[in-house]
């Protein structure tokens, strides 16, 4: 059983696509707003991860 745990998040992401597209079949609309909310999730993420470790790093890169 404990074989099989290592390929949930695949198949977590497949079905996730697989939705993704039957939804995007069904309104694009729907499926654009899903894409963008996503797309603001993972930058406030970076955004997040910049800002507190702001003080430990010494390239300023991702605070630019």
């Amino acid at each position: 059983m404990m074989g099989y745990s290592r390929y949930i998040p695949y198949i977590f992401g497949l079905l996730s696509f697989i939705g993704l597209y039957l939804l995007s079949l069904y309104s694009f609309l729907l499926f654009h707003s899903l894409a963008e909310f996503f797309s603001i999730v993972i930058a406030w993420g970076l955004f997040i991860v910049a800002w507190n470790t702001k003080d430990l790093i010494r390239n300023n890169y991702l605070l630019f």
